[in-house]
């Protein structure tokens, strides 16, 4: 708790800086891409787990340094609640939008 409100769970934890991971002016994710790329970490990390590439195949599959890869796995990893709760939050406004149908 803090000031006596609870903490909310969705906030990025963020080190005092990353080397290859930042925010992309102008997009409307709330998340971290790769320096350089129209990549979001946790779409370099989702293709990576899903492939089974090392970091780094991966690394040369994207054309970026492996500290890169490494750096986007451990952001993915420390920011698993947060990412979630972006995912949730595209989804619903594309339901609001009409491009997804809502589940039942």
């Amino acid at each position: 708790m803090v000031d006596g409100r609870p903490c909310v769970a969705s906030s990025v934890v963020l080190p005092k800086t990353y080397r290859y991971l930042a925010e992309r002016s102008g997009s409307s994710y709330r998340e971290l891409f790769v320096c350089g790329t129209s990549l979001r970490a946790q779409s370099l990390v989702s293709d990576m787990e899903n492939e089974g590439w090392t970091a780094a195949e991966t690394a040369t599959m994207y054309h970026i340094p492996v500290d890169a890869v490494v750096e986007a796995v451990q952001y993915v990893h420390d920011n698993e609640e947060y990412l979630a709760s972006q995912r949730c939050r595209s989804r619903d406004q594309a339901i609001a939008k009409g491009y997804l149908r809502s589940t039942p």
